[in-house]
């Protein structure tokens, strides 16, 4: 048995390695017995660092006016309570002159002394206020937030999830994530975890239910956090409702526009339910908003109105094709219109191909004008010749630029197509389109691959222009990579996005013009399908991918049965892609020489050709070309026996007149024609 004095020593030993202040005292009292100070007979090490004070300056001395804990009144107070009565004191206090957080606890060994350990709370009280801040922070927030373990139970949730769950606070931990979210069961639950784990962090959208089994959308952020030494997923959860709806919205409206576009749309128009006009996209200055029998029935041919207004009255949605004034005459237009919200009708108007030029007759003061237009045209061209002829370069150039010139002013928007190699155009825009950009959009140029594409030079040039402007205005695009392909019988032009998260939404706020200075990208898909094009669109997350395609410049088949003769080469083109759309093996020649050749031999063949062109005689090829059908465009009829199709005829109708032909033909033979069949082959190019 260990004596007292070794006793005593261990004691000490004890308390000196105490982590708290420790502080042995006696009670000091007056002479009425009442307690008015104490004195200090044993701290620890552990005090003298709190204090300051060693034990020798307090050891046996009045603490009045020497150092105060809480305040003296109060040290005093709890210290003598304790010391006479012998009940324990458990307390925490702030202490202004440490600008501490205490924890005391006093217990009395003997009456009139007391024995006090005091531990430093202020860490863990500033995090508990931290706590503090946070939970109400989380709780004040409208997002659902909540911590879950490994397995998916709950850990924690703020006062959103409660009430999704219809639950208390206290109740979430014993609640699993398929309670909120019924997809994720222990198998989705663990996919979902690994993937985090490997991670670290994931954002994705999927659906929670409530208690009262409402399903609503939401997007989540999920984070790996720990929580005593257990790996742990913090989820916030923000419900997205009213932004699908938005999207769903701004989806609908670019299809709408997105149709318009896609059929070579003039104008996108809305009618509202109290019968007022109001242009939404393209149809010139001509078109305001008004009453609608003013501005927009008023436009269509007299004999075509009544029929107009009867078919949009009788039925909610539908089309016709009517005749419509245009800058050249009355052209055949097709009307498309379906209803919308609110009673009102949108709808589009936009030209059939191959309504020519002479869209009202040939005595029409358009057909007049055109063949004025075309005799100057026709004296300029014998004039290059000439210079040509007499070794005069310059002067034949100078003549082909007035007469493209001029050609350009008098027929106004009309898009004349012409090969154009497309690897070139970007090499020679290169810097149109360097300056288009903003100057933080990293621009790359790639013509590596050579591509020939019909379409009108200046067409292309709005149409680049119009996309580079709006995806400059977005903010988003970082990269823009602009390059050449061939994907079948298409030359394509393909600009590749990157940017940040959002672009392709930004593109779809874009995608209907909201100002003046921001063309929208449905006069891009307009343009480009006027121009016989078509418009693909692809998105890879913060990627868009638009390939812009054209017929690849082959209109020279040496085996085509269809030959196309016509004046202007915007008729043909559009008469050759009706064709080749069709089925039909088809070409483009227009000199006599040529067409006698392809024709030499041939007991089959159809020649559609226009006895406008001055350099040969549809009698003189009607006897020269003995077993191939003639088909007589325009004009009046130059042989009682010809085929012929009226001033203003549509492609469709040629296409139609053909068919009927080839239906009535005899079924050629193989060694008839090199190559096979050739009257009716396998669809080649896609339909315009």
């Amino acid at each position: 048995m260990q004596s007292p004095e070794n006793l005593s020593q261990l004691f000490r030993q004890i308390i000196g390695a105490l982590p708290s202040a420790y502080i042995s005292g006696d009670v000091l009292v007056n002479g009425r017995g009442d307690a008015v100070d104490y004195s200090v007979q044993e701290v620890n090490h552990a005090f003298t660092e709190l204090t300051g004070l060693t034990m020798e300056k307090v050891r046996g001395k009045r603490i009045n006016g020497l150092f105060s804990i809480a305040s003296t009144v109060e040290d005093t107070e709890i210290f003598t309570r304790v010391a006479l009565t012998g009940e324990p004191v458990e307390k925490e206090f702030f202490s202004p002159a440490f600008g501490m957080y205490f924890k005391l606890l006093c217990f009395s060994q003997a009456r009139g002394s007391f024995t006090a350990l005091l531990s430093d709370q202020t860490s863990s009280k500033q995090c508990q206020e931290r706590c503090k801040f946070l939970d109400s922070m989380l709780n004040s927030s409208s997002d659902e937030i909540y911590v879950l373990d490994s397995k998916g139970k709950f850990i924690m949730g703020n006062r959103k999830v409660a009430a999704k769950l219809g639950i208390s606070r206290r109740r979430i931990s014993s609640k699993h994530i398929s309670d909120l979210n019924p997809v994720a069961d222990q198998e989705q639950w663990s996919i979902l975890w690994n993937s985090l784990v490997k991670k670290g962090s994931l954002q994705f959208e999927t659906e929670h239910q409530n208690s009262k089994g409402e399903i609503y959308p939401v997007e989540i952020s999920a984070d790996l956090m720990e929580n005593d030494r257990e790996i742990c997923a913090v989820m916030v959860a923000k419900n997205i409702s009213g932004k699908r709806a938005l999207g769903l919205a701004m989806v609908k409206e670019k299809k709408t526009a997105g149709k318009a576009a896609d059929s070579a749309g003039v104008m996108l128009w809305l009618l509202d339910s109290s019968g007022n006009f109001r242009p939404l996209l393209g149809g010139g200055e001509k078109f305001v908003s008004g009453s609608s029998e003013e501005v927009f029935i008023s436009c269509f041919h007299q004999d075509d109105r009544r029929r107009i207004c009867c078919e949009m009255n009788r039925n909610s949605e539908g089309f016709l094709d009517a005749r419509m004034r245009t800058d050249r005459g009355f052209l055949y237009h097709r009307v498309v219109w379906t209803m919308v919200d609110d009673d009102s009708t949108a709808g589009i108007c936009y030209p059939l191909p191959g309504t020519g030029l002479a869209g009202s007759g040939s005595q029409s003061a358009v057909m007049q004008g055109y063949r004025m237009m075309t005799e100057v045209f026709f004296r300029k061209v014998q004039k290059a010749r000439e210079a040509l002829e007499t070794d005069r370069p310059q002067v034949a150039l100078r003549t082909l630029r007035s007469f493209a010139s001029e050609f350009s002013l008098l027929t106004g928007q009309t898009a004349f197509p012409e090969r154009v190699r497309f690897d070139c155009f970007l090499q020679e825009n290169r810097g149109i389109f360097r300056h288009l950009l903003e100057p933080d959009i990293l621009l790359e140029v790639n013509t590596e691959v050579h591509a020939t594409g019909l379409i009108d030079p200046t067409c292309l040039e709005n149409i680049m222009a119009r996309l580079l402007i709006v995806v400059s205005n977005t903010g988003l695009v970082r990269k823009v990579l602009i390059k050449t392909a061939v994907l079948g019988r298409n030359s394509v032009i393909r600009i590749v996005l990157d940017g940040l998260e959002g672009i392709q939404s930004e593109l779809d706020r874009h995608f209907i013009p909201v100002q003046e200075e921001d063309p929208g990208l449905a006069s891009v898909y307009a343009m480009v399908n006027s121009a016989w094009g078509k418009v693909s669109c692809e998105t890879r997350d913060s990627t868009v991918i638009f390939d812009f395609s054209f017929e690849c410049a082959m209109m020279s088949d040496e085996e085509a049965a269809i030959l196309i003769a016509l004046p202007g080469f915007a008729d043909s083109a559009r008469l050759y892609a009706a064709l080749r759309s069709a089925g039909f093996s088809a070409a483009i020649e227009t000199s006599a020489e040529e067409i006698r050749r392809r024709f030499l031999g041939r007991n089959r063949g159809i020649l559609i050709a226009s006895d406008a062109l001055a350099e040969f005689s549809l009698k003189e090829l009607s006897c020269d070309l003995s077993g191939i059908t003639i088909i007589q465009a325009g004009g009046a009829r130059a042989e009682s026996d010809l085929l012929h199709l009226p001033d203003g005829f549509r492609t469709i109708d040629a296409v139609q007149m053909v068919s009927n032909l080839l239906a009535k033909a005899e079924k050629p033979q193989e060694e008839d024609l090199p190559g096979g069949i050739l009257w009716k082959e396998s669809r080649q190019t896609p339909p315009l």
